[in-house]
């Protein structure tokens, strides 16, 4: 199977970020495109970019798919292709506890491109309906996490995988709920520090014109 990385960057702390991530995927020898978009305001309405970002690399690949990775993570370890083979989308489950609901990791996502013109259809229609309800998720703290959750609970007949931890592995967290997991690849959770960014600029601005 050949697959293509793609990732994207909408402001400097971002390009910053995804050096790292361009140097490991030459590594690899992974082929891949970041790309640089124009910053929509806020770090929601960044994150909110990529089911739409996903469904246009798929659409415009000839290779058989697409890896999407968040633009602060690095491969670490070869990744095992093969693990793909036969799944139309993967991606990571994760509970914290069982007292946790689960989550859908989205920093690691694949995404086949079907030869069948009928399940190509109903791919790039499941990756527009994400889009879509990712816009209604506005609200929550991880809008396209749960406008996923959602989508493909509505979809039928595309065959998902769950990658587990080592392909979506916290960098400051995994290593203790994960003791025995090798990451393959690294996330370093930037969008914290910017997020605490935006938060501070905002409250500066609140205060100079208050």
């Amino acid at each position: 199977m050949l697959y293509k990385a793609v990732a994207f960057t909408t402001n400097e702390f971002y390009r910053k970020q995804s050096e790292r991530l361009e140097a490991s995927l030459t590594k690899y020898g992974i082929p891949y495109q970041i790309e640089r978009l124009e910053h929509p305001g806020s770090w929601h309405k960044a994150v909110s970019m990529k089911p739409a970002f996903i469904k246009r690399m798929l659409e415009e690949t000839t290779l058989d798919g697409v890896l999407y990775l968040d633009a602060d993570a690095e491969v670490v370890a070869p990744l095992p292709h093969e693990q793909l083979e036969g799944y139309d989308a993967a991606f990571t489950r994760f509970k914290r506890s069982p007292e946790h609901p689960e989550e859908i990791l989205t920093g690691t996502m694949f995404f086949r491109k079907s030869r069948n013109e009928a399940q190509a259809t109903q791919m790039l229609g499941m990756l527009a309906r994400w889009a879509e309800l990712t816009e209604a998720f506005g609200h929550s703290n991880t809008p396209e996490q749960d406008a996923l959750k959602l989508v493909l609970f509505e979809s039928n007949g595309i065959c998902t995988m769950d990658l587990g931890p080592a392909w979506t592995y916290i960098h400051d967290d995994f290593k203790e709920l994960f003791p025995d997991v090798k990451p393959l690849i690294m996330h370093y959770q930037a969008s914290r520090e910017y997020r605490e960014r935006e938060l501070r600029d905002e409250r500066a601005k609140e205060k100079a014109q208050g």
